[in-house]
């Protein structure tokens, strides 16, 4: 279900990447389910801290990063927010 990226980066990889690049687990999150359920306000107050009872609809999609830090290591969660993917999903499915 999680897609972790472990793979350690070389010391001139490092040096050549910015900042935000510099994590020890990657955590792919990809939020699915119904519209008006509130995927977009928890993706927005987990990486912005806000949250909106105005908020409208996702049209495509919404993309947000966040890093935290976890007994010492630098966790990274790119998490995607779609509702074009849901409906691709259910079409192959069916």
């Amino acid at each position: 279900m999680f897609d972790v990226d472990r793979t350690k980066k070389s010391r001139k990889e490092k040096t050549m990447t910015n900042r935000d690049d510099n994590y020890d687990y990657l955590f792919k999150i990809v939020l699915i389910g119904d519209s008006g359920v509130g995927k977009s306000n928890l993706l927005s107050r987990f990486t912005r801290g806000e949250f909106s009872l105005e908020s409208k609809s996702t049209i495509g999609v919404e993309f947000a990063t966040k890093s935290v830090t976890v007994e010492g290591k630098v966790i990274k969660a790119q998490i995607w927010d779609t509702y074009v993917l849901r409906i691709l999903l259910l079409h192959f499915l069916l």
